[in-house]
């Protein structure tokens, strides 16, 4: 189980270049990877949120900030003391002051944690601020240093959490008495900063922090196992505090560490006791949450907040280390974001082995979402695939992006940060170095090859003018031909791209493309890359389609007999020829306002003139059963048709009458019923609509 300190992370400048790169080109023994786009298909919104961080880290842009980690657990907001757990001796002091650069004459000042943490993120233009709150049940009351076991809660050394004071909130609290209340802690926030409705509110309030880990991270606060009515009822009644003072906020419930806690809640002593029917502890906390909900007639449970640090190893070593002499592993990593969506892989970790009916996680997660508390949504606020300075910690970061789009993840929050990492982050928020930003809008994008690329696309709002793919080539070994195929109500004939590989982190523009034919285009990568295209195209002129169905008025055997008509639009090269069953269609019609004319037409058959058809909408002329009869019985002479079914036709039957297919005089213009002889039959088809023309026609 990898676990985490509040650290001062060293500073690397990321600096992104505007020189193109040579482009590589398409080589046969290169991978050949099809990828195929559909602008019309499977939208749906990205939450800005997903590019999220717990801190500030190479220059990656950054869309949302968590003031969370184990040293929140026991943060006391009345004097700004918390407890470093096991993460350091169990230590009480000022390390949330100084690691937040809290200015040194606020150190006294009630809640100037949170609030610096705030005010930097309103002045970076990070609009999202998600803050911890204390649910375990105490706080530091000094910073006198270590705890001893013998100092454990209650003593002394502590300050007891009570969720409501009872009495008055207070903008200046009381810091000699033994407690410390929450709700005076969002009195004293909302008063300063407004509600979270507000451009200056902060935003959401995430309920402690991997309560199924306090007995190891935090022995001296909370030594004993919790249960699942225990976290439970701390979930309600903290959450009710919340959307009493601020209604707007965000809840950000559970804040689990990870699948031990999403299974069982880390074989909580009550599980068995609760579990029933329920699949796994989400389920049980999902429905109550669900019940408490109901009772109180509000949500209570906004975000469903989990950590994910995957298990999956290669080469013995997990790949969240950031060892990255491991080729095995590295590879491995490249695997792991799979796990996530895709219902065909299997990873090596011990939950593949023994929990496989869990994954992929993400849709194991919605489905339970959709089950128990339908429209609650889904963040991974601690989340980290390690190699933080290797390219595959920067294409594993760029992939789980690119999923948590795709599949519809509410929020995230990286918890690290490297060169790598942030490369991985900017490739969708800042491309360019000019603030230039991925879509907001996801549409459907397959690859061929998932496991040696992955491929996300989007556009922005409901416009495709613009199409920004990224793709990655996961390969170790071998660069990737991508030949793209799009369907989109644009045309494409350019497009930018920028990107990063293994020689280095810096994203640089890369050779633009210009050879898009028919909106398909090959595209070639080196080994282990991601880049980032920006398609420019323009609309497409709408069109319409139009469909039917013929039957000829004669009565025939031949299968054939209702093929080969010519249906077109007269004065424009748009034309088709109904098949065996009669049926036609012409796509690809520019629309207008106006209308159009039908014409069909064969030889020997009286053309027919369906006017003011649709010019704006698809339209079908006839169906199966109700299909438009055509004539027969004009007969072309010297191949032309005079419109009508006249004497003129019957003096050219007499001509053939009684020949046979293979004769001199056989005219096969007079074989009405295609029975291949000129007969009775094929005069009274004749007869049938003598003296018609094809104003005839209703």
């Amino acid at each position: 189980m990898l676990k985490k300190k509040l650290s001062i992370f060293v500073a690397f400048t990321l600096i992104s270049a505007t020189v193109a790169i040579p482009y590589i080109p398409a080589n046969a023994a290169n991978l050949n990877i099809n990828v195929s786009i559909d602008t019309t298909q499977d939208k749906t919104p990205i939450s800005q949120l997903i590019y999220g961080g717990n801190w500030d880290f190479n220059d990656a842009s950054i869309t949302s900030k968590r003031l969370g980690g184990n040293r929140m657990t026991g943060y006391n907001w009345e004097n700004n003391f918390s407890s470093a757990g096991s993460d350091w001796q169990h230590s009480s002091d000022t390390f949330l002051l100084s690691n937040g650069n809290v200015p040194k004459e606020q150190w006294s000042q009630p809640a100037s944690v949170i609030t610096t943490f705030h005010d930097q993120n309103q002045a970076e233009n990070i609009p999202y601020s998600l803050v911890t709150l204390q649910a375990a049940g105490y706080v530091s009351a000094d910073s006198k240093g270590t705890v001893s076991e013998t100092e454990a809660a209650p003593s002394a050394r502590w300050k007891e959490v009570k969720f409501n004071k009872g009495s008055d909130l207070s903008l200046t609290p009381d810091t000699t008495d033994g407690n410390v209340y929450m709700d005076e802690l969002l009195n004293f926030l909302t008063n300063k900063y407004g509600s979270a409705s507000t451009p200056m509110g902060i935003k959401a309030y995430a309920i402690d922090n991997e309560p199924a880990l306090w007995p190891h991270t935090h022995a001296r606060i909370h030594p004993n196992q919790p249960t699942c009515s225990e976290i439970l009822n701390k979930n309600v009644e903290l959450s009710k505090v919340v959307k009493k003072l601020d209604p707007a906020a965000e809840i950000y419930g559970a804040v689990l560490y990870g699948f031990g806690a999403y299974n069982d809640f880390q074989t909580a002593p009550d599980w068995e006791s609760v579990k029933g029917s329920y699949k796994w502890f989400l389920d049980y906390y999902l429905d109550n949450m669900k019940k408490s909900s109901d009772l109180e007639e509000k949500r209570l449970l906004d975000v469903l907040d989990l950590h994910w640090y995957p298990e999956a190893q290669g080469g013995g070593l997990r790949i969240t280390t950031n060892d990255t002499a491991n080729i095995d592993c590295n590879k491995a990593r490249l695997q792991a974001p799979r796990t996530l969506w895709d219902t065909t892989y299997k990873e090596d970790s011990w939950i593949a082995q023994w929990f496989s009916q869990f994954l992929p996680i993400i849709p194991n997660i919605k489905s339970s979402i959709d089950k128990y508390y339908s429209g609650t949504k889904l963040a991974f606020t601690e989340y980290s695939y390690g190699a933080d300075n290797h390219i595959t910690g920067g294409i594993a970061q760029a992939d789980v992006l690119g999923i948590f789009g795709k599949y519809g993840v509410y929020a995230a929050n990286i918890w690290g940060g490297g060169p790598y990492t942030a490369s991985g982050f900017n490739l969708y928020r800042n491309y360019d170095t000019k603030g230039s930003k991925y879509g907001d809008t996801n549409v459907k994008c397959d690859t061929s090859d998932i496991a040696n690329s992955s491929v996300y696309a989007s556009i922005v709002g409901s416009s495709d003018n613009k199409l920004h793919i990224v793709v990655m080539n996961k390969s170790y070994d071998s660069a990737a031909n991508f030949n793209f195929t799009i369907n989109s109500k644009s045309s494409y004939k350019t497009g930018s791209v920028w990107g990063f590989d293994s020689s280095s982190s810096t994203i640089t523009q890369r050779t633009g493309i210009s050879a898009i034919t028919g909106n398909k285009f090959t595209y070639t990568l080196p080994a282990l890359s991601a880049y980032h295209i920006v398609l420019e195209g323009s609309p497409v002129a709408p069109t319409i389609s139009l469909s039917g169905y013929i039957n000829p008025s004669v009565t025939s055997a031949n299968p054939s007999i209702k093929a080969g008509f010519k249906v077109e639009i007269p004065g424009t090269t748009f034309g088709t020829a109904t098949d065996g069953s009669g049926f036609f269609k012409i796509d690809n019609v520019p629309s207008k306002t106006s209308s159009y004319n039908v014409q069909i037409s064969k030889a020997g058959y009286l053309a027919r003139i369906i006017s003011n058809v649709s010019g704006s909408t698809n339209s079908q002329l006839g169906s199966k059963d109700v299909s438009l009869e055509i004539w027969a019985g004009d007969v072309p002479i010297n191949g032309k048709s005079d419109g009508v079914i006249n004497m003129t036709d019957i003096v050219e039957i007499a001509k053939c009458f009684n020949s046979i297919k293979g004769a001199q005089d056989f005219n096969a213009s007079c074989d009405f019923n295609l029975d291949d002889a000129i007969n009775m039959s094929d005069v009274i088809s004749i007869a049938k609509h003598f003296n018609a023309t094809s104003g005839s026609y209703k």
